[in-house]
This record gives structure tokens, C-alpha cells and sequence, in this order.
């Protein structure tokens, strides 16, 4: 994402929403085309920077993989094991002050 606007070169304090904006659209407009996505943060930002030639200017947020979904059949045994949901956080865990009760 562009960390500074191509108008007058100020910084851009939005960027980094943009790009999860950006990141959430495509990965719905896949699913309508019958395809899954899966966002990655680990990955080498320099050799991704340099492998593609991404100005500096620019913040490399997140690496995302496009493809047809696989059968689980065909994964080694660890890897289908990852294959489960992982728990959610509570909600009263996710701010900071408390949660209203609401029924």
C-alpha cells in the first residue's frame, strides 16, 4: 500500500485500512468465483520488495495465495491437522473496557 498520497506527497495515515479494505474485496469477489484465498503475514518483505520491484514508498502488508480448494484427503497427516478452525478470542478479551451484556 502507498504510504504517501501521489497529490502533494503527504502521508497517507489511511494506507494500511485501505489495504485491508482492499485484501477483504478480493477475497469475497474469489469466493463468488468459486475460488479461496488464504492471507499469509510471514514472509520475506525485502525479497519480496526486491524480487518484484516495489518502491520504497510503498508498505508490503501481506502475501495472499488465490486457488481451488484442495481435498483434505491428499495432505500428509500434519498438514490435514491443521485443517481444523482455530478457537476465537472472547469478546471481553478484544477491548478495553468491558463488554456490554446485551440479550
Amino acid at each position: 500500500s502507498k504510504q504517501n498520497f501521489d497529490r502533494k506527497n503527504r502521508p497517507n495515515r489511511w494506507h494500511l485500512f485501505d489495504a485491508g479494505t482492499s485484501w477483504g474485496y478480493l477475497s469475497l469477489e474469489a469466493q463468488r468465483r468459486g475460488l479461496i484465498t488464504h492471507a499469509m503475514g510471514g514472509f520475506n518483505v525485502e525479497q519480496v520488495r526486491e524480487s518484484f520491484a516495489v518502491p520504497d514508498d510503498f508498505s508490503i502488508v501481506a502475501a495472499v495465495a488465490i486457488g481451488h480448494l484442495g481435498r483434505t484427503e491428499d495432505l500428509s497427516e500434519e498438514l490435514a491437522e491443521q485443517e481444523r478452525p482455530s478457537p476465537r478470542k472472547d469478546l471481553a478479551d478484544m477491548f478495553f473496557v468491558p463488554v456490554l451484556d446485551i440479550e
